[in-house]
C-alpha cells in the first residue's frame, strides 16, 4: 500500500474536530493539514492536539481552526532534496510542500522514500571473501571444505550429535522423517499454527499430519492437545518452535517416551533459542533448521538437520545423496533425494555462524526496545516469554485486540504500510487452507484461530536502527491510540456515522461508559451528542426521564442538558442563545449549569427595583458577570468585592465549583451576611460537571446531596433565614429525605414548584435547588 495522497490529508478549517479525527485515523499519519476556503495551508492538527483539546474542554463539534497549530514547518514544492532532508527530524515527520499561492500540493516524509522491511539479511562479514575463495578454487558444488566445516561448526553450536547440511528447511524435515522410519500409514502430530512446510514434509513422507491446537501461553504445540491427538497410528510428534519461542519440551518428550514416538523438532525459526538452558533441536531424535534469506543466519536457501543417534544421521546422509552407498560410488542402496547444499552456500553459512553471537545479541536488543516502546499499549499484546525459555525473536509478533480497539489486525497492518512499515500476518491455521481441510476431522482449534486472526509481525531485522524501532513503536501507538479514542467517543466504527447511530439507537446511551478518567471530557461530548440524537428520534423521551433515570444513569445529565436546550429555543427568552451556546461548547470546564442557573436567578431578580446593586459573589468565571449584566441590564452588577462592607440588594453565589473547602464557604457566607439583603444560592444536587482537578475532599463534600445539609447549616450559622426553595415537584417527590431535611432545618421555608414549562424543565432536570435566603442581619 502506498502512502496517502496529499488530498487525503487536507481538511477545511470549517471541519469539526470529530471530522478531523476521522481523517487522521483513516490516513494513519498522525496529522492533518488545515486549509482555508482558497485552499491555502493555515494550520496543522495532530491526534495529540485533539486529545489535549478534549481534555481542556473543547467539544467535538468545535471547528478545527480552534484546535489547529498555526505555527508549522512548510517548504515550497520547488525545494531542493537537501533542504527537505534538513527539515525532517524526530519531531517533524512530515513537511507539506506548497505552491506559490501557499496551497499544499505534496508532502515530504522519510517513509515515502524508505520502507522498513520485516526482515533482511546482514552480509557484512566474511561472506564475500569465502564465496570468492570457492570460485577461485572451483569448489562451487556440494563438495568442498566449507560444507564439512559448516556442519561441524553447527553441531558444536547446538550441542547436538551430528549435523547434516541440506538444500532447505523443508528438505530437512522430510529427510529427518524418512530417515527415522516415518512413512505411509503413520500419523504425525503437528501444531495447527505453523508454516505449511511442517505439514507438507509429513505428507511428502507418505504419512498423515494430525493437527493439534497450540497453547495460549507459548503459541506452540499444547502438550495436552497433542496427547488427545495420539492414536494407535501415531508415529511421531513435530514440535514447532514458533517465531523463536521454544515449545514446552519436557511434557512433549514424556508423551513421546511413554508412547514410543519419534520426535522431530521444527527449529526453522529458532536458531539460538534455548529450553531450560539447552539449545532447541537437541531434545528430539532430530532437529531441523532453515537458512532462508529471512532466518537468523542465511545461506540464501539451505537447511540443517542435527541427529541424536549416529545411525539415523548416517541413513539421512545416504538418502540426501541420491540414496548412494558412501562406500561404493554410484551404487544406490535406496531411492534417495538430491538434498545437498553447495559449497558456495556453505561458505556463506560459515561466515554467518562466525557472527551469530552478534546477531543474537542484536535480536535481544530489538526485542527489548519493542517491549520498552509498546508495553502497556492498550489493545496490543506482546509475544509470549515463558520463564524457562530463551526466545531468539526471529520475528516480533503482536496481537491486536479488536474488542478494545474497534479495529482489525488487517487495518492496523494497512495503516502501518501507509507509514512505510512492512508487516506480516501470523500464519493461517492449517486446518482452514484447502490442501489440509480434510485432515481437521471436525476438531476445534480455538487458540490457533484467535491468534491467527489477531496477530502480525513487525520488522525485526538485525539491521534495524534504534530510530526505526522508535518510529515503528510510535506508529503502532499512534494508530491504535487514535482507534481507541474513536471507539471511546463513538463506539465501534470509524466515527463518521456517530450522529446517525446515536439518533437511531436508544441503546447508544451506554456509549463511552468504559472510558478512562483521562478521557472523561471526550466521553461527555459523545454522551451529549447521543442525548441530542435520542431526543430528536423520540421527542416524548424527556417526559419519562425522571421515571427512567436509573436505567439510563450514564446519560441522564446529558438528556437534561439537551432538554433544556430545546426549551430555551422554544421559549425564545432573553439569553436563550447564550444558554444554548454555553451548554454546547463550554459544558465541561465552565459548567453547563452556569447559564441555566441564570434562568433560576430570574425567579428572584425581577422583584428587585431598577438600579438595584447586585453582587456576583463566590469567585465565578469572568464571563459570568458579563452574562448576568446582559440578561438583567436594569441591575447594577459588580464583582465581589469593589467596596467591602457596603450593603447590596442581592448577592448571587454559584457555590459548588468555586469553593475549595467548607471553611471557605463559611467565611464567604459570614462576610456576605451583614451586607446582602437577599442571597441566591445556586446549588446542583449532582456534581456531574465537576472539574477533576478540583475534586478535593472538600469539593466532593460540596458536590453531593449531603452538601444541601451542610450548606443549609452554614447558612443558618451565618445568620441567614431561608424563605423559599425553588424546585421541580418531581425532584422533591423523588427526594423525600431532602424535603424533610429542608422543612426540619427551616420550618418557615416554602418549597416552590415550577409553574411555567421552561422553568419546570430548567429547575427540575438540571437538578438545581435555589435557596432564596433573606438575611436576619442585613438592612
Amino acid at each position: 500500500m502506498t502512502s496517502p495522497a496529499i488530498g487525503d490529508l487536507i481538511v477545511p478549517r470549517t471541519a469539526t474536530v470529530r471530522e478531523s479525527l476521522v481523517v487522521i485515523d483513516r490516513t494513519a499519519q498522525g496529522l492533518a493539514f488545515v486549509a482555508d476556503d482558497a485552499g491555502r495551508l493555515v494550520g496543522v492538527i495532530t491526534d495529540g492536539d485533539i486529545r489535549r483539546a478534549l481534555l481542556a474542554g473543547t467539544g467535538l463539534e468545535a471547528t478545527v481552526d480552534r484546535v489547529m497549530r498555526p505555527d508549522f514547518v512548510a517548504l515550497p514544492v520547488s525545494a531542493a532534496p537537501e533542504e527537505i532532508i534538513r527539515a525532517l527530524d524526530e519531531r517533524i515527520r512530515i513537511v507539506p510542500l506548497l505552491d506559490a499561492a501557499g496551497r499544499p500540493v505534496d508532502y515530504a516524509s522519510v517513509r515515502r522514500q524508505h520502507r522498513i522491511p520485516v526482515m533482511e539479511p546482514s552480509l557484512s562479514g566474511n561472506e564475500l571473501a569465502y564465496v570468492v575463495e570457492c570460485i577461485r578454487t572451483n569448489w562451487v558444488s556440494s563438495q568442498g571444505k566449507f560444507v564439512q566445516r559448516f556442519e561441524e561448526m553447527f553441531a558444536e553450536r547446538c550441542g547436538a550429535g551430528e549435523a547434516l547440511a541440506v538444500s532447505n528447511g523443508t528438505a530437512a524435515l522430510h529427510l529427518a522423517l524418512v530417515a527415522l522410519g516415518v512413512g505411509p500409514g503413520d500419523e504425525v502430530i503437528v501444531p495447527d499454527l505453523t508454516f505449511a512446510a511442517s505439514a507438507n514434509a509429513v505428507i511428502h513422507a507418505g504419512a498423515t499430519p494430525v493437527f493439534a491446537d497450540v497453547s495460549p501461553g507459548t503459541w506452540t504445540l499444547d502438550p495436552a492437545r497433542a496427547a488427545e491427538a495420539v492414536t494407535p497410528r501415531t508415529r511421531a510428534i513435530m514440535p514447532v518452535h514458533l517465531y523463536g519461542h521454544p515449545c514446552d519440551m519436557d511434557p512433549l518428550m514424556a508423551l513421546a517416551r511413554g508412547r514410543g514416538l519419534v520426535v522431530v523438532e521444527d527449529c526453522a525459526e529458532a536458531l539460538g533459542s534455548t529450553y531450560r538452558g539447552r539449545h532447541v533441536g537437541a531434545f528430539g531424535d532430530a532437529g531441523c533448521f532453515s537458512f532462508f534469506g529471512n532466518k537468523t543466519i542465511t545461506t540464501g536457501e539451505g537447511g540443517m538437520i542435527v541427529f541424536r543417534r549416529a545411525e539415523a544421521a548416517a541413513r539421512a546422509r545416504m538418502l540426501r545423496d541420491h540414496g548412494m552407498s558412501p562406500d561404493k560410488r554410484y551404487w544406490h542402496v535406496e531411492v534417495g533425494y538430491n538434498y545437498r547444499l553447495t559449497n558456495l552456500q556453505a561458505a556463506v553459512g560459515v561466515a554467518q555462524l562466525e557472527r551469530m553471537d552478534t546477531f543474537l545479541e542484536r535480536r535481544r536488543e530489538i526485542a527489548g526496545s519493542y517491549v520498552a516502546g509498546l508495553e502497556g499499549a492498550e489493545g496490543v499484546t506482546l509475544p509470549p516469554a515463558a520463564p524457562w525459555a530463551t526466545n531468539v525473536h526471529w520475528l516480533y509478533p503482536l496481537l491486536i485486540d479488536e474488542a478494545v480497539l474497534g479495529t482489525s489486525r488487517d487495518e492496523v497492518m494497512a495503516k502501518l504500510a501507509l507509514n512505510g512499515i512492512e508487516t506480516r500476518p501470523l500464519f493461517y491455521p492449517l486446518h482452514e487452507m484447502p490442501p489440509y481441510r480434510a485432515l481437521a476431522a471436525g476438531r476445534a482449534f480455538p487458540v490457533t484461530e484467535r491468534l491467527s486472526r489477531a496477530g502480525f509481525s513487525v520488522p525485526s531485522a538485525t539491521t534495524l536502527s534504534r530510530e526505526e524501532i522508535g518510529f515503528i513503536c510510535a506508529a503502532v501507538r499512534r494508530i491504535t491510540g487514535t482507534k481507541k479514542l474513536l471507539i471511546e467517543l463513538f463506539g465501534p466504527g470509524d466515527g463518521a456515522d456517530a450522529d446517525a447511530r446515536s439518533d437511531a439507537r436508544p441503546e447508544a446511551a451506554s456509549v463511552g461508559t468504559r472510558v478512562p478518567a483521562a478521557l472523561q471530557p471526550a466521553k461527555e461530548a459523545a454522551l451529549l451528542a447521543t442525548a441530542r440524537g435520542l431526543l430528536r428520534a423520540v421527542p416524548a423521551f424527556g417526559e419519562r426521564l425522571i421515571r427512567e433515570g436509573d436505567r439510563l444513569a450514564p446519560l441522564v445529565p446529558y438528556l437534561k442538558i439537551a432538554l433544556c436546550e430545546r426549551f430555551f429555543v422554544a421559549a425564545g427568552a432573553r439569553g436563550a442563545r447564550y444558554a444554548v451556546e454555553r451548554t454546547r461548547d463550554l459544558w465541561w470546564g465552565a459548567a453547563p449549569w452556569e447559564p441555566l442557573g441564570n434562568h433560576l436567578v430570574a425567579r428572584v431578580l425581577p422583584e428587585l427595583p431598577p438600579g438595584a446593586r447586585a453582587l456576583d459573589a463566590g469567585g465565578a468565571p469572568g464571563d459570568r458577570l458579563a452574562a448576568l449584566a446582559r440578561e438583567f441590564p436594569r441591575l447594577r452588577w459588580e464583582r465581589d468585592d469593589p467596596e467591602p462592607g457596603r450593603p447590596v440588594d442581592v448577592a448571587v453565589v454559584c457555590a459548588r465549583l468555586h469553593f475549595e473547602s467548607e471553611a471557605e464557604v463559611r467565611r464567604t457566607l459570614e462576610r456576605l451576611a451583614p451586607r446582602a439583603r437577599r442571597l441566591v444560592v445556586l446549588e446542583p444536587l449532582e456534581g456531574y460537571a465537576m472539574d477533576a482537578s478540583r475534586a478535593t475532599a472538600a469539593t466532593r463534600m460540596l458536590s453531593r446531596p449531603a452538601l444541601n445539609h451542610n450548606y443549609l447549616r452554614l447558612l443558618a450559622d451565618a445568620g441567614f433565614r431561608v424563605t423559599a426553595v425553588h424546585a421541580h415537584p418531581a425532584a422533591v417527590k423523588t427526594l423525600p429525605a431532602h424535603a424533610r431535611m429542608l422543612r426540619r432545618a427551616f420550618p418557615g421555608a416554602r418549597i416552590v414548584p415550577g409553574r411555567r414549562p421552561d422553568r419546570v424543565v430548567v429547575e427540575g432536570l438540571v437538578e438545581y435547588v435555589v435557596l432564596d435566603a433573606g438575611s436576619t442581619r442585613a438592612g
